[in-house]
């Protein structure tokens, strides 16, 4: 796994926190997602450390890196309405990585993993903006 993609799994973690966080700390702040925090958060950086140290290097390393990376990016699109919990930055990011890693052996996939991937990062983030600034 190349320092580029190392670089962008700890950017989009810290991201994806500061969204979990931001989420329920911006009022309207409602006590029983403040209790719930630091639950959410612990889980988010789990998945993220099994996505970016485990399951990524893996699927770069295999045949066809573009089919796991668009499963993930379609999965981060899959959990957009639990924009607040900061998961499809993780799977978008790691399907947009994967996808880039099989550009040259992926063709269509490879492509389709990066544009979905990117996809659910920006519908994650436009997702908080709007919920926050609409609230």
């Amino acid at each position: 796994m190349s320092r580029e993609t190392r670089l962008a799994g700890i950017v989009s973690t810290i991201i994806a926190m500061l969204v979990a966080i931001l989420s329920v700390v911006i009022p309207p702040v409602y006590a029983d997602q403040l209790r719930a925090l630091p639950i959410v958060v612990v889980v988010l950086l789990v998945i993220a450390a099994i996505t970016f140290l485990l399951f990524v290097p893996r699927a770069a390393r295999s045949n066809r890196p573009a089919v796991p990376g668009l499963v993930c990016g379609v999965l981060g699109l899959l959990l957009l309405p639990v924009f607040w919990s900061g998961l499809p930055i993780v799977l978008g990011t790691a399907g947009a990585l994967l996808g880039r890693e099989a550009r040259t052996t992926g063709g269509g996939l490879a492509l389709a993993a990066v544009i979905v991937g990117i996809a659910a990062v920006a519908l994650n983030l436009l997702g908080f903006l709007a919920d926050r600034l609409l609230s």
